[in-house]
């Protein structure tokens, strides 16, 4: 352990490697940082303390733990090898006061604990690496239905603008009460398998690709921003669905991309703008369709 619960800012500006040990606990009373060549090797890493904490070298923890009790304090924390949220030295998962986000910024990431912050950011380190949603595939960025259960957030963000295509590749099931919202943000396409339903209140994407939302989905709330030349998107639900304001983006917007929804019940509360290209409103099941709002298709 290095430190105590009321010690100053603790600054690592090196290689920080414990030779005898499998797990460093770090613990104060204010922020860690990273500077310089600071980095952390280590197996088991604790972090408790007031906040915040910038872990943005390029690190090698294997199982990460964490628990910060300012309000407002984040947490981030860059690793280049797997990274795993789990238990060290007694402190179960993430948890931030309220107002602290997460980012864990890795090309493989296990969720095994609880991720208990404000926002929780989840994105890969190297430009183009692929996300894989509802289903495990070696050499991406997979995360689990199982694994996103263990998360409560206000918004749930996977991906950023470098990262490659967001695969949902299996179920995804989100509950209501622990992530409202569901950002999708990547420099590529957001495609679905047939048999991958995605179920959450609300949905945003950004994308530069298509996005293809296209089996049985349960979706509330959309908006969507694909600024691809003539990149499309097409969105399948069973659930009444509105095109609303979500995680700061209001309606769907494409660069001449066409627009489908097929839906038995869709509520256009914010502009949908597919340029030149075209929309087209139809329903799920074979009936009829309750529609109201305002399009643009020029």
């Amino acid at each position: 352990q290095i430190g105590r619960s009321n010690a100053g800012t603790l600054t690592i500006s090196a290689a920080l490697a414990p030779a005898n040990s499998g797990t460093l606990s770090l613990v104060n009373g204010a922020a860690i940082v990273e500077t310089g060549a600071g980095v952390i090797t280590v197996g088991n890493l604790k972090v408790d303390r007031a906040g915040p904490v910038a872990l943005p070298g390029t690190n090698a923890i294997g199982t990460l733990a964490a628990v910060l009790s300012t309000t407002g304090a984040p947490l981030t924390v860059v690793n280049g090898s797997l990274l795993t949220v789990g238990t060290v030295d007694s402190v179960v998962g993430i948890t931030t006061a309220a107002g602290g986000n997460v980012t864990l910024t890795a090309d493989e990431l296990e969720i095994t604990a609880k991720i208990d912050p404000e926002r929780v950011i989840l994105q890969p380190l190297l430009a183009g690496q692929r996300i894989e949603l509802g289903n495990e595939v070696g050499g991406r960025l997979s995360l689990t239905d199982a694994e996103l259960d263990l998360i409560t957030a206000t918004t749930l963000q996977i991906g950023n603008a470098n990262a490659g295509t967001i695969n949902i590749g299996g179920p995804v099931g989100l509950d209501p009460a622990k992530v409202p919202p569901l950002s999708l943000i990547t420099g590529a396409a957001v495609p679905q398998a047939g048999d991958a339903p995605l179920e959450v209140t609300s949905l945003a994407i950004r994308a530069v690709g298509s996005a293809q939302l296209t089996a049985t989905n349960a979706i509330s709330n959309i908006a969507a921003q694909l600024t691809g030349a003539t990149e499309g998107i097409s969105i399948s639900v069973t659930s009444a669905l509105t095109v609303a304001n979500v995680d700061g983006l209001t309606g769907i917007i494409t660069t001449n991309g066409a627009v489908t929804f097929a839906a038995d019940s869709l509520d256009l509360s914010a502009l949908v703008d597919a340029g030149t290209n075209r929309i087209t409103i139809q329903p799920f099941h074979v009936l009829g369709i309750s529609v109201g709002g305002s399009v643009s298709s020029k």
